[in-house]
């Protein structure tokens, strides 16, 4: 039987950026195995027709702005959406290029029934540095609950935003002198910039769902595959490159300190509340 897969890109205002996503995408891989759909949430005076780059290309607008994986949850849910066509499904933001021809040839080589999420090498286009794996072990309730109080006060979350980047900028220095062993594993969580779920994530009545606009969906879908049993893992054989990662500046916007502030909430109360009780 062939196989195929969906890709579910995400447009917000940045035409340019999902024009070389899909561009790196067809260039790389073959129409006959591939659907491509783009969630573009956009307002009416930003958009562009995708719709241009061929038949496999669908574009679904929406004004509201659902969010990244709220856009994805809709096309799931859309009709026009034939889940069971796919093998594997991949939510990915629109500052990927892809790179490798034989991604999709290498995809393919893996069952869609062994996992329920793989996670591949994302290649920072600022540091050179692997974004994955993103998390290799659950963390403690304990962590999650003060990341929440952190994220609450908008001060000491750009504070944390600074720290971050610096720890960044230090580790791009590094990389250029060290070797990555590529060594594939069982995570945690992978990096949201680029996921790729199996048909078996779905078979068990898992979904994109989640409680907040934006931030914090890796933790939400590696709950939801460890409850249910379902593997994470890290494939560095399949690789990405994310050029656009820090769009957002040095510093946060008002709408981005507050969803930070909504998902650390989500996550801790959603995932992570109960077990630090029970501890």
């Amino acid at each position: 039987m062939r196989r195929k897969a969906a890709v579910i890109c995400i447009n917000y205002k940045t035409e340019n950026a999902t024009k070389r996503f899909i561009s790196s995408l067809k260039n790389c891989i073959s129409s006959n195995f591939i659907d491509i759909f783009i969630a573009d949430n956009s307002p009416p005076s930003d958009r562009y027709d995708f719709g241009k780059f061929g038949p496999d290309c669908q574009v679904f607008q929406y004004q509201d702005n659902p969010g990244y994986f709220g856009a994805a949850q809709r096309i799931l849910e859309c009709p026009k959406f034939f889940l069971e066509k796919y093998d594997w499904v991949i939510v990915a933001n629109n500052d990927i290029e892809f790179r490798d021809e034989r991604f999709l040839y290498r995809l393919f080589q893996f069952s869609p029934s062994e996992y329920g999420v793989l996670a591949p090498s994302i290649i920072d286009g600022f540091s050179g540095r692997d974004s994955n794996p993103f998390m290799r072990t659950r963390p403690q309730p304990g962590k999650m609950r003060r990341l929440k109080i952190l994220f609450s006060n908008p001060l000491l979350c750009q504070a944390y935003h600074f720290l971050s980047l610096f720890k960044e900028m230090i580790l791009s220095l590094a990389v250029k002198n060290s070797q990555n062993l590529e060594r594939e594993e069982d995570i945690y969580a992978a990096h949201g910039a680029f996921m790729i779920f199996s048909r078996a994530y779905f078979a068990n009545g898992l979904d994109f769902s989640h409680g907040s606009f934006l931030f914090g969906e890796e933790v939400t879908v590696a709950e939801r595959c460890r409850i249910t049993g379902l593997r994470i893992h890290y494939k560095p054989s399949l690789r990405v490159h994310h050029i656009g990662k820090h769009t957002m500046g040095r510093f946060y916007s008002r709408h981005v300190l507050i969803w930070k502030k909504d998902s650390s909430k989500y996550i801790y109360e959603t995932w992570f509340r109960s077990k630090e009780k029970e501890g």
